[in-house]
């Protein structure tokens, strides 16, 4: 549908945003070309020497008549058409191959031009009313001088006396014409224009009933979007497109629209969501022969595989998308491909053979003189291969000579990337003061970007690429630091650290304060509540279906569903932000400065620890109420190494070994133990001996990105062999700015009405005996007055899976869930210990949504959860919580509290406890963190969470828990002491030494 999809022009803005500006960096960035595609088309201009075929005289147009011809650059095919006074006539143009523009020429001279945005082999439809007697002239030229010979058909379609309907008819053709018109200039000025003008034309076709019409102008809109940088309405318009095309069997649109989603999911960075359209629209277009546009599904592909790192795949793909171009005879796409495989080798550390690829794109690109947006992304692209060949003065040329190029086509992502060339060459010179100018001006530019994005899994998507910009600039001002220590420099450092972290997370916890829905359409909120309800659905039935013999058709389309019903529910709920006056009001929320982050820690038994990890080196910063202080610590692969090394250690006893005996295991494990001593030191002497000395015994707050976030620090051996927590509270936040957010309202939490609310043994079988006991009391929800006496004792007996788990949604375990027997007795113990009336346990058929979602459970000061936990690593906001999959007469019920659930909670509770397997994690998102059900209960109105790291032991966490329990409830201490106190009980005791044991529940979130 988008005349650049066919000739294989783009403009390369977008790709701009997501540098690898070095070809060593390893990191996921969108090469500066790959987003020209997506962006842009090639601008379209009228060849200036077009000429009618020779010997070529008007050929007269009959109704009930189709000629088809072929036709070629330069060329010019003239009809003729008789019409009478007030006659309407609609002439049809099916395009095959080769994208045209239709011209009608009235009686007086004037000339109506169509051209829709629907490439090479969309239909052209001109409309007219004759305004007087006599023979009309229509003009069929191509778009563009160099094109191909292709073929054409044309006909009359329509021819008889006009009706009001038809100037509504022919406003909208013309709105369609001059929006392709405007959005062909692609200027600063120009494109919102354009998007206007599409605006109109769909609501005009849609007035009209002509469902084909309004899908090709939401596709103008969506090519508009993408080059306004507006990604994820661009996904929403190109989505409706496809939805449509499909509906009217029209395979050429719906592949058309395919490719334009997937070039905006890859802009946002959802290489997963565009690799299935890429690959839907390759097997579409084969299908009915559009070899044309399989080069761009071919090319984009091959920035996929660029992106996940496998470049030789990439390779591979642009050179088959180059050799279908050389087939077709058709060079106009060869510099985008070239440049693709320039950017390519650079990232695999070839600058010199991607300069040579780059400098034949560009040589080309000129050539043309067609493409600017492609040849500033080029000569950006050239800037960074000199760079990296540490030829400074040539790459700063072609950095400055493309920086008002983008400027000229307002391409912001663009001016990102080129801003940040310059700043790493201003760096390498010397010039430290330029060099941040550069970068913050680039960073001042995505921070716009990330704004404009109302979908959080986009958001975090997007965010995740930019984590360049923010590492280049903590490591600079560290750097300046270095050279003059008089100046300061660590304060500056750590805001920049926070500006890159969990930023998602702060938006969402701002949101959290209003009602968002207010004022949204009504159509709005039940598409909403429906699409919810149906991916509920689908994800129970995927449960189901997986624990029954099913085939890999039945597997791939239940993904499919949940897949397609994800992406459907996260553009809807876009939708009602951007549609809501309430979302609109919100400021977009400020992350702390280092003296507000001093105020937030309080008092001096506060130490906070920020960790930031860098290709060549990382920091740590130590942040007291009076005092910041900043250290360097190795870079990033070794830091990370040494964690995985840790955390491979302390699970050893999760591992299952084929084959492996009880001796051998224990073995193993022994193993593991002993060297887990030394790899924990190790791991400790490079995070925290070099702010040993202002440790004390204070209170620890880690902030910790990528692999440290699946580390327990409490547990890290300090100089004399004792793990952190022996002297020191540990508590763990995404960011440090995420905590004024969290203390926010604590009114909220004047509410609650119940001291502890427990949620635990829930039915998840039909088989379960508990069916032929529906009269026992233990099926009821009753408030208790038990009173703790003694030490408690755990039951004997069961396999791990009696205690509270997480089950990975690609597990076989996923299938079948069994039943916790010892959550029951965690639950009563946990009773027992609150004063009477104050605690509500919700145990078998009980322990089920409706009761989760109750006003009980929601002024509950604690909550408490003690069944499986289901993680979902593919679509974090299915991970959830396993209640009651029936009711007490055995009618099947959804029993899974989703995260998307938990979200729409209203919670009072000062303390959600998860006492479930790896519930602390989640999807680790580049510069966000961990994604997961943490992060939903601080959004419902938790300020802190405790979670676990990994699959720990039963009668561990049993133990745990009341232990825990006990320091809060009887001993009053705060939860972050009482997990502390409970911890270092059980790693005093020789049963449960192992930190694997006691040190992977974390307390998330505020500590007070």
């Amino acid at each position: 549908m988008d005349d650049s999809y066919n000739s294989g022009g783009t403009d390369k803005s977008k790709m701009s945003l997501f540098p690898q500006h070095l070809v060593t960096r390893g990191s996921r960035f969108l090469c500066c070309l790959l987003l020209a595609h997506l962006l842009s088309t090639v601008p379209r201009p009228v060849a200036a020497s077009v000429h009618a075929s020779p010997g070529q005289s008007a050929e007269p147009l009959t109704p009930g008549q189709t000629i088809q011809k072929e036709i070629g650059g330069r060329e010019i095919h003239t009809y003729v058409l008789t019409l009478t006074a007030k006659q309407y006539a609609r002439v049809l143009v099916k395009q095959q191959g080769i994208d045209v523009v239709v011209t009608i020429l009235d009686l007086d001279g004037t000339r109506a031009r169509v051209d829709r945005p629907n490439g090479s082999r969309g239909r052209e439809a001109v409309s007219f009313i004759a305004k007087q007697d006599g023979s009309y002239r229509l003009e069929v030229r191509t778009l563009e001088r160099t094109a191909p010979r292709e073929r054409y058909e044309i006909s009359v379609d329509e021819l008889r006396e006009a009706t009001p309907r038809d100037e509504s008819r022919i406003a909208a053709e013309q709105a369609v014409t001059e929006g392709e018109i405007l959005r062909a200039r692609k200027t600063a000025v120009s494109l919102p224009q354009a998007r206007e003008k599409f605006d109109q034309s769909a609501s005009l076709w849609r007035a009209l009933d002509e469902p084909y019409e309004v899908a090709v102008a939401l596709y103008g809109r969506c090519l508009t979007h993408r080059l306004l940088g507006n990604n994820e309405q661009a996904i929403t318009d190109c989505t409706e497109s496809l939805n449509a095309m499909r509906a009217l069997g029209d395979s050429y649109g719906e592949a058309a629209a395919r490719t334009g989603r997937a070039w905006s999911y890859i802009y946002l960075g959802e290489t997963g969501e565009a690799l299935t359209d890429f690959t839907a629209s390759i097997a579409a277009r084969r299908r009915i022969g559009d070899r044309q546009g399989e080069t761009l599904d071919l090319l984009g592909t091959g920035w996929v595989y660029s992106l996940r790192g496998d470049y030789e795949k990439a390779i591979d793909y642009f050179q088959q998308s180059i050799k279908t171009l050389d087939e077709l005879g058709d060079p106009r796409g060869k510099p985008i491909r070239l440049a693709a495989l320039g950017e390519v080798h650079r990232r695999m550390n070839r600058p010199a053979q991607a300069a040579e690829y780059l400098t034949q794109s560009l040589q080309l690109s000129r050539a043309a003189g067609n493409d600017r947006g492609g040849e500033a992304e080029t000569l950006t692209n050239l800037g960074w291969c000199r760079y990296a060949l540490g030829q400074l003065t040539e790459a700063q040329d072609y950095f400055v000579e493309a920086l008002p190029m983008r400027r000229e086509i307002g391409d912001r992502t663009g001016q990102a990337i080129t801003l940040l060339g310059l700043a790493h060459v201003e760096r390498a010179q010397g010039n430290l003061h330029n060099a941040q100018t550069h970068v913050e001006a680039a960073l001042t530019i995505i921070e716009h970007l990330r704004a404009q994005v109302a979908s959080q899994p986009l958001r975090l998507s997007f965010f995740a690429l930019a984590q360049d910009y923010y590492e280049f600039y903590v490591d600079l001002l560290m750097h300046m630091r270095r050279l003059d220590p008089a100046r300061g420099g660590a304060a500056a450092a750590l805001e920049v650290s926070e500006r890159a972290r969990a930023r998602s997370l702060l938006d969402l916890l701002q949101e959290s304060d209003v009602d968002v829905r207010q004022g949204v359409p009504a159509e709005l909120l039940e598409r909403e509540r429906a699409l919810r309800s149906k991916l509920n659905a689908a994800a129970n039935y995927q449960r189901q279906l997986l624990g029954e013999p099913y085939s890999a058709a039945q597997a791939a389309a239940a993904a499919k569903d949940v897949d397609d019903l994800t992406i459907a529910l996260g553009e809807t709920e876009a939708q009602i932000r951007q549609s809501s006056p309430r979302y609109a009001a919100l400021t977009q929320p400020q992350t702390l400065s280092a003296r507000s982050i001093q105020r937030e820690l309080a008092d001096d038994d506060t130490l906070l620890l920020e960790y930031a990890l860098g290709k060549e080196r990382s920091y740590v910063w130590a942040v007291s109420p009076t005092a910041i202080t900043a250290y360097e610590l190795p870079a990033r692969r070794e830091v990370e190494t040494a964690a995985v090394r840790v955390r491979e250690l302390l699970t050893a006893r999760d591992l299952t070994v084929l084959g492996e005996t009880p001796a051998q295991k224990r073995a193993r494990i022994a193993q593991a133990d002993t060297q887990y001593h030394e790899a924990a030191s190790g791991l400790s002497r490079v995070l925290l001996a070099p702010v040993a000395a202002q440790l004390g015994t204070k209170r620890i707050v880690i902030v910790a990105p990528g692999a440290l976030q699946l580390i327990p620090f409490g547990a890290l051996p300090l100089e004399n062999g004792a793990p952190l927590i022996v002297n020191h509270e540990v508590a763990v936040l995404p960011s440090a700015s995420t905590l004024a957010m969290l203390r926010r309202d604590p009114t909220r939490r004047t509410s609650q009405t119940l001291l502890v609310t427990i949620i635990a043994d829930p039915v998840f079988s039909r088989d379960d005996e508990r069916f032929d006991e529906i009269s026992v009391k233990s099926a009821q929800v009753t408030k208790t007055s038990l009173r703790a006496g003694g030490t408690a004792v755990l039951p004997e007996g069961g396999s791990r899976y009696d205690q509270a788990s997480a089950v990975s949604a690609d597990d076989q375990r996923y299938r079948a869930l069994p039943r916790l027997f010892r959550t029951r007795w965690e639950a009563e113990q946990i009773a027992a210990l609150a004063p009477p009336g104050t605690a509500l346990q919700a145990l078998d058929f009980t322990a089920n949504r409706e009761t989760v979602t109750g006003t009980a459970v929601g002024n509950s000061g604690i909550i408490h959860f003690a069944t499986h936990a289901i993680i979902n690593d593919a679509h974090p906001e299915l991970s959830g919580i396993a209640l009651s999959m029936f009711d007490r007469n055995g009618r099947p019920q959804d029993g899974f509290l989703r995260a998307h659930d938990i979200f729409n909670l209203n919670l009072s509770a000062d303390l959600i406890v998860l006492s479930a397997c790896r519930t602390g994690l989640g999807k680790d998102f580049k510069g966000e963190g961990l994604v997961g059900l943490v992060r939903g209960f601080m959004y419902a109105g938790a300020p802190r969470v405790v979670g676990s790291l990994w699959s720990t032991d039963d009668k561990a966490t049993a133990e745990l828990m009341v232990r825990f329990y006990r320091k809060m409830l009887k001993e009053r201490l705060r939860p972050a002491a009482a997990l502390r106190a409970a911890q270092v009980e059980m790693w005093r005791e020789k049963r449960w030494h192992s930190p694997y044991f006691w040190a992977g529940f974390t307390l998330q979130g505020d500590w007070r």
